[in-house]
């Protein structure tokens, strides 16, 4: 009795940290997941799926079907997510604002509280994943290096992803396989792993794996799980036919991947320092080089078998599908993997303790350093939003991908680092009028500056210039076109000389004046602009939007000093 109750207390003492240090994570990345808990709460309200009128359309997460709008990611986890809206509606918690409409910040908050909950669920359950093969400290030193040393710190735990349900689900279903199987726990298995597929198609993997596990260990007393699956399955088409026309949504289609780029895209995927899983969760590499080393002495090898299986198949999967894996943070694709992982480093654990104890503290260190790595990096992620900058400056990640291996700026430290001004061999001559509202101020900008918009350009992150070749020795005036983004302090140097400094509050367009002295003017010109007290966007007005801004130009006028 006296064990039990110890271990209650430990598992709620453990939930407590995770959800504290989960929830208390500031960065929300509520991308792909927008709109999902306004799903949750119409179908509470309304028993639909329908969204008419509720979101902003277009919008590449809503999708138009048989005259309505729905969510074009798959709508299970929305699903999932009824009870928790069924339980905070009654106090307060609700995506629409007094005068029922939809309001994304209120949705925002609540997936970072319901994100929060569920990866801390997700931690409980990989600490008694591990538990089923190594000592009850050993696993949860595992759970812990899984929560914060992996994409479920910055990934998972940051909104309501379709991940963020899936491994919850997959975690279940890998504590049920490792446990004996009757009548009932096939029928929940059978469940569990039919709700990974619905909630995202990729893990029909692990699907299989699993399902063939059971297969092989149970032979002819796994037909409960195989017949609850083919319920649930034939459920889901008639919906999908009902709802689409089609036995299957449109995200399910496997015409979304691309294997011709496959091998460049596994790279990026493994090494790169921008998503490299073993940049970002290096600690996978210690479970799996363990269980390598010591093979001969690891148990239940089906389940090892599986695991390099399942891994080996999903990189291949996602690396068809995109070799940036969008707009995110770090080794998003590993996160579907974790729990995998966790197994690996629990059976790998008990390999290593059985080695000569040289080794075996040297493993074990190893495996501590790469840990505290993957937590370093991972909190970059959770806690600084502007490591999501790297996304899009100095320009969109999916348009740039040689980014993804710029050791000089990897996205974890991208914020912390100046953006390097690379100048081109031949300068653009001096213009009467740079004018930022259209394409032809394009080559004069270096740096990093926004897409033209219809009043002009906004420049982003520390830094940015205007280059130029004029007659050595010449002065210039320059009259500038500008407005802030709140209280900034702007600098302005001529080829690495400052000749001018302004200090506004003034967020209305002002002229500014000032020149160039010909001392400081040459044939290849870097007007450059430094922006200390940049400013990210207020998320209540613009939800999402991450930039560092710091000044708009609308135009440049030069003209010859007399």
């Amino acid at each position: 009795m006296f064990e039990r109750i110890r271990h209650i207390l430990a598992g709620a003492g453990f939930f407590t940290v995770l959800f504290a240090a989960f929830y208390l994570s500031p960065h929300v990345t509520v991308t792909d997941s927008r709109y999902a808990l306004l799903a949750s709460e119409v179908l509470l309200t309304d028993g639909t799926l329908k969204l008419d009128g509720l979101a902003e359309v277009p919008d590449y997460r809503i999708l138009e079907s048989g005259g309505h709008e729905r969510l074009f990611y798959p709508a299970a986890g929305s699903v999932f997510s009824v009870p928790f809206m069924a339980l905070v509606r009654p106090f307060g918690g609700s995506v629409f604002d007094k005068e029922g409409r939809y309001d994304p910040t209120r949705e925002d908050a609540l997936q970072k509280l319901l994100g929060a909950l569920l990866c801390a669920v997700l931690g409980i359950l990989m600490w008694r994943l591990a538990a089923q093969f190594t000592g009850g400290r050993a696993a949860m030193v595992i759970a812990i290096a899984a929560s914060f040393g992996s994409p479920v710190w910055s990934t998972a735990s940051r909104a309501v992803w379709m991940d963020t349900w899936g491994l919850l689900l997959l975690s279940i279903g890998l504590l049920m396989v490792v446990k004996p199987l009757r009548l009932p726990g096939l029928i929940i298995l059978g469940s569990c792993l039919s709700w990974m597929y619905f909630v995202k198609p990729t893990y029909s993997i692990p699907v299989a794996a699993i399902t063939g596990i059971v297969v092989w260990r149970h032979r002819l007393n796994a037909w409960p799980l195989l017949v609850t699956g083919a319920v649930w399955l034939v459920v889901f088409v008639l919906w999908s036919l009902h709802t689409f026309g089609t036995p299957l949504p449109e995200y399910y289609s496997t015409s979304m991947l691309k294997f011709r780029d496959v091998p460049d895209a596994l790279a990026s995927h493994i090494f790169s320092p921008s998503r490299g899983i073993l940049v970002y969760f290096p600690a996978a590499a210690w479970a799996v080089w363990m269980v390598v080393r010591n093979r001969a002495r690891v148990g239940d090898r089906d389940l090892v078998t599986a695991a390099f299986a399942v891994i080996v198949l999903h990189y291949v999967v996602h690396a068809a599908h995109s070799s940036t894996a969008g707009h995110c943070y770090g080794a998003r694709f590993a996160t579907p993997l974790v729990p995998w992982f966790v197994l690996l480093a629990a059976i790998g654990w008990e390999a290593v303790w059985r080695e000569p104890a040289c080794r075996r503290r040297f493993a074990l260190a190893c495996g501590l350093l790469l840990v505290l790595w993957g937590a370093f990096v991972n909190g970059r992620g959770a806690i600084e939003p502007k490591t999501w900058n790297w996304n899009i400056v100095p320009a969109s990640i999916d348009d740039s991908r040689e980014r993804l291996w710029d050791w000089r700026r990897p996205q974890f430290v991208a914020d912390l680092l100046p953006e390097p001004l690379i100048l081109p061999e031949e300068f653009p001559t001096l213009p009467s009028v740079l004018d930022f509202r259209g394409p032809d101020s394009a080559p004069y900008l270096l740096g990093r500056w926004d897409a033209c918009e219809s009043e002009g350009r906004w420049s982003m992150g520390a830094n940015a210039a205007v280059i130029f070749s004029s007659w050595p020795g010449r002065g210039l005036q320059v009259r500038m076109t500008v407005r802030t983004a709140g209280p900034q302090r702007v600098e302005a140097s001529l080829n690495g000389e400052t000749v001018w400094e302004v200090h506004t509050g003034n967020e209305r367009w002002f002229t500014v004046d000032f020149p160039l002295p010909a001392t400081l003017v040459s044939d290849r010109n870097v007007l450059e602009f430094r922006f200390p007290d940049r400013r990210v966007p207020d998320q209540s007005r613009h939800i999402g939007d991450f930039r560092e801004l710091g000044l708009m130009v609308r135009c440049i006028e030069f003209s010859h000093a007399k």
